[in-house]
C-alpha cells in the first residue's frame, strides 16, 4: 500500500469544508476533479473513504483515519517552516487576509496594522470590510484567514469547524440624545422614546430587542439605520435616539448637541475574532497578527 500525501490533502479539504462542492471552491478545482482523486486515493488504500448520503459525502471510520493522518503530516511540515524560519534569523513574512465590520476596522484593524508595518514589514495585512454573512462564508472557503465579529451580549458565537473564536473586547452600548431632549435616567423611561430603529440581524438591532423584551414594550421609531455614524448624524438632527457601542465613538465622534449618556443597564457589545485552526493555519504570520489584535482588544 501507498498513499499519496497530496490526495490525502484533498480527502482533508473534503472534511474540514463539508463536502465535495465546498472543497472545490477552497482547492479551485472542479469537483470532479476531487472527486477523481478521492476514487484514486480509495484505490491505494483499498478502503472506502467517502459514503455518498443525501446529505452529502461523509467519511467513513477509515477515511476519518487517513484524515488524521492527513492532519499529522501537515503539523509536521507547519513545524519544520517555522524551525526553518528561526533558524535561518529570518523575519515572520506572509499575507494574512481578514473581514471585517466597519468599527472594527477602525478601531482594531487599522491600527494593528500600523503595529504590523513597524514590527513585521514581511507581512501584508489585507482587509475587507463586508457583511458578516459574507465574511464567515469566505473564511469557510479558505478565502480570509481570520474575521471580527460583533453581536450584542445576548447573542452566542459558535465557532464552526477548523476555527476558533478569541474574545477581544465587551463594548458597553451608549444612548446618543438629540439635542434639547430629556436624558432618561432609567431604563423604563426608553419606552418613552423615539428612536432610530436597527435591524435585528445587526448587534444593535439585537441590543434594542432585547432591552424591548425586558421592559415589554415594543420601541416607537420612524427611522431605520445600519450605520453608526449615520445614526450620530440623524440624532444631531432630532430624529430620534440610538444606540452607540463605545468603541464607535472614538472613530465617529458625536456631532454638536448630541448627548452621550452611559446608562445603567443597557449591556453591552461583544468583539469576537474568529480565525482558521487547522493543522497549517494559523502560520506564524496569521499568529503574529491574532496576538497584535488580543493585545489591543484588551
Amino acid at each position: 500500500m501507498q498513499l499519496d500525501p497530496r490526495r490525502m490533502a484533498i480527502l482533508l479539504a473534503v472534511y474540514r469544508n463539508g463536502g465535495i462542492v465546498a472543497a472545490s471552491d477552497t482547492l479551485r478545482i472542479s469537483p470532479s476533479a476531487i472527486s477523481q482523486q478521492i476514487r484514486l486515493l480509495e484505490k491505494e488504500a483499498g478502503v472506502q473513504l467517502l459514503e455518498r448520503t443525501p446529505r452529502g459525502a461523509q467519511l467513513t471510520s477509515a477515511g476519518r483515519l487517513l484524515t488524521d493522518a492527513a492532519e499529522r503530516i501537515e503539523a509536521e511540515i507547519t513545524g519544520a517552516q517555522r524551525e526553518l524560519l528561526a533558524s535561518s534569523g529570518q523575519s515572520v513574512t506572509g499575507m494574512v487576509r481578514v473581514g471585517s465590520f466597519q468599527t472594527g476596522i477602525l478601531a482594531l484593524l487599522l491600527p494593528v496594522r500600523e503595529q504590523i508595518s513597524q514590527l513585521h514589514p514581511g507581512i501584508e495585512l489585507r482587509i475587507y470590510e463586508l457583511d458578516d454573512a459574507v465574511s464567515r462564508r469566505r473564511l469557510r472557503s479558505g478565502e480570509l484567514d481570520m474575521m471580527l465579529l460583533e453581536a450584542d451580549e445576548s447573542i452566542t458565537f459558535t465557532p464552526t469547524r477548523s476555527t476558533k473564536d478569541i474574545p477581544l473586547t465587551s463594548d458597553p452600548w451608549v444612548l446618543a440624545v438629540p439635542p434639547h431632549q430629556p436624558v432618561p435616567t432609567s431604563l423604563s423611561e426608553l419606552t418613552k422614546l423615539n428612536w432610530l430603529d436597527m435591524d435585528i440581524s445587526t448587534a444593535g438591532g439585537a441590543a434594542m430587542r432585547r432591552l424591548e423584551g425586558a421592559l415589554g414594550h415594543r420601541f416607537n421609531s420612524t427611522h431605520e439605520i445600519n450605520d453608526y455614524s449615520t445614526g450620530l448624524t440623524m440624532v444631531a438632527q432630532g430624529l430620534g435616539y440610538c444606540l452607540v457601542p463605545h468603541l464607535a465613538l472614538g472613530s465617529f465622534p458625536a456631532p454638536a448637541g448630541v448627548v452621550l449618556h452611559h446608562l445603567t443597564g443597557l449591556g453591552g457589545r461583544k468583539v469576537v475574532l474568529r480565525h482558521r485552526a487547522t493543522r497549517l493555519e494559523p502560520d506564524a504570520a496569521a499568529s503574529e497578527v491574532i496576538r497584535l489584535l488580543t493585545a489591543k482588544g484588551h
